[in-house]
């Protein structure tokens, strides 16, 4: 799993895309 730390996103969205690329 691959997140920047320079642009800090909501875990929600974080997670949501993620979620979508498994599906």
């Amino acid at each position: 799993m691959e997140f920047n730390t320079e642009e800090p996103i909501p875990m929600s969205i974080w997670a949501f895309q993620t979620w979508g690329k498994e599906q």
